[in-house]
């Protein structure tokens, strides 16, 4: 299913406001490709994986920790 033109630029928001490409996916039925397509059609700037880090560890510390298995320490 191909998205509206008319939602792009909603979609093209609400990523830049910081919600998954992921999860804007499953709200308009399309795929991540789809979405990453219309947002690079869009000229949005795209994320690295793991969604908009600095605002989900805001105010929280995290420390490298050489040797263990689970490398992050909040």
């Amino acid at each position: 299913m191909k998205v509206k033109e008319y939602y792009i630029e909603e979609i093209v928001k609400r990523y830049a406001a910081g919600e998954s490409a992921s999860e804007l996916g499953k709200a308009y039925g399309v795929s991540l490709g789809s979405i990453l397509n219309y947002l690079r059609s869009a000229g949005a700037p795209i994320r690295s994986r793991g969604g908009n880090h600095a605002a989900k560890c805001v105010g929280q510390k995290r420390y490298f920790i050489a040797g263990r298995k689970n490398k992050w320490e909040r």
